[in-house]
């Protein structure tokens, strides 16, 4: 009785250290892939409110919409649209390229916003912006 007893132990322990080892493989990458996943889905969010913020014609004081408030106040009824975003992701950077359609150039203003709008989302600005360790490049043409 108690030799079959120390081997199902020892069965639960192995299947239990199966477990914890494909845990341990599997939760990093997941991890990774999510703040990833999460730093693209906030720029290309931020990008949109760009865009819709111009759009709108509604100047808000405050230091985020700064870069875009001399837009609205030397536009008239100039649309602007986000025409297309294109991500490239390497091991622990990603590279965006934004393009926005105006019919002035407006890219620096809309990089500034961006940059703005994401440090107060949690990513960090030291020249480059910073997501849980991941190095994300921001260039606007338009």
């Amino acid at each position: 009785m108690s030799k079959s007893r120390g081997q199902t132990a020892i069965e639960e322990l192995f299947i239990l250290m199966i477990l914890v080892v494909g845990a341990i493989v599997i939760i990093p990458n997941y991890i990774e892939n999510d703040a990833k996943n999460l730093a693209i889905v906030n720029i290309r969010d931020v990008a949109k409110r760009a865009c819709d913020y111009i759009n709108m014609g509604v100047i808000v004081d405050d230091p985020t919409h700064e870069p875009l408030n001399a837009i609205i106040e030397n536009s008239t009824s100039e649309k602007c649209y986000l025409e297309r975003i294109e991500i490239n992701e390497g091991d622990m950077n990603i590279s965006v390229r934004v393009k926005v359609k105006f019919p002035r150039n407006i890219s620096e203003a809309v990089r500034e916003f961006m940059i703005r709008a994401l440090e107060e989302r949690g990513f960090k600005y030291n020249g480059t912006l910073i997501y849980n360790g991941i190095g994300i490049e921001v260039e606007v043409e338009g």
